[in-house]
């Protein structure tokens, strides 16, 4: 469930966990959505997940091919969120 940027999930024992949205990226290798989640109690902990923006449903990412270029976005996306801070 989509709540403001927010992503509420049950685990399989039924606890809630809210996750914020990071950012979003579209794979053109792929033709998918991906979006990367952030854990407000943990920076450090990112989530990725293949996306589907009209529904706002979320899928385990199915291959290594596409975690790889995740790891290599995700990389890029911090490295620029970095440079910008230090910039401002």
């Amino acid at each position: 469930m989509e709540e403001n940027g927010r992503f509420i999930f049950e685990d399989e024992n039924g606890e809630k966990k809210e996750l914020e949205v990071y950012f979003t990226y579209h794979s053109e290798e792929f033709d998918k959505d991906f979006i990367v989640f952030i854990d407000p109690d943990d920076s450090s902990n990112l989530i990725a997940c293949e996306y589907n923006e009209e529904t706002h449903e979320v899928f385990d990412i199915e291959n290594d091919e596409e975690y790889d270029e995740l790891d290599k976005v995700i990389e890029a996306y911090q490295n620029d969120k970095i440079k910008f801070e230090v910039e401002e």
